[in-house]
């Protein structure tokens, strides 16, 4: 199984990745940990935009030691672009199998002006797509380690091959789906 794991190492803590790491891959599973980085706030200062480069590489490299101990295949990457418009394509080339991306918790009406960029890698990936947000990252040790997995169906190909890659996927032991 190949993971895209599309990381905002700005605010994004590397709670996803660990969470990742933990779960039961399959045998030969490999991971790339993605940050793509807006250039439009350095345009003026490139000497900064390199230093963000490089600072989001080194916080990409630290985030994967949880996958890389765990065994696993682990790369890293920091490209310049749009994240909402890169992150779906290099899925694509990559042959993701699933992405994993966090969610940020904003209005409805910064939505609406800013766009999501989890909404549209939930939109237009060519593959599986999970949102990860902070409130399940937040659990305490003492809480079961299990997730609540709803898959929606309507009858269709489509809904049979979700119900499908939902049964295969590795999740953490306890959890349900309905």
């Amino acid at each position: 199984m190949r993971v895209l794991v599309a990381l905002d190492v700005t605010t994004q803590r590397t709670e996803i990745v660990n969470e990742a790491a933990l779960r039961p891959w399959p045998t030969g599973s490999a991971f790339l940990l993605l940050h793509v980085l807006d250039p439009f706030p350095f345009v003026k200062a490139p000497i900064s935009l390199k230093r963000a480069q490089e600072a989001a590489a080194l916080q990409l490299k630290n985030a994967s030691k949880s996958l890389v101990e765990a065994g696993w295949t682990t790369e890293t990457d920091v490209i310049l672009g749009m994240p909402r418009r890169l992150v779906t394509p290099i899925a694509a080339s990559w042959k993701a199998d699933l992405v994993m991306v966090g969610s940020n918790e904003i209005g409805a009406l910064t939505r609406l002006f800013l766009g999501s960029t989890a909404r549209s890698v939930l939109r237009h990936a060519p593959c599986s797509v999970e949102i990860v947000r902070a409130q399940s990252l937040e659990k305490s040790a003492s809480q079961p380690r299990g997730m609540k997995i709803l898959v929606a169906t309507d009858g269709s190909v489509y809904s049979t091959a979700a119900i499908q890659s939902v049964a295969i996927r590795p999740w953490p032991q306890g959890s349900k789906a309905r």
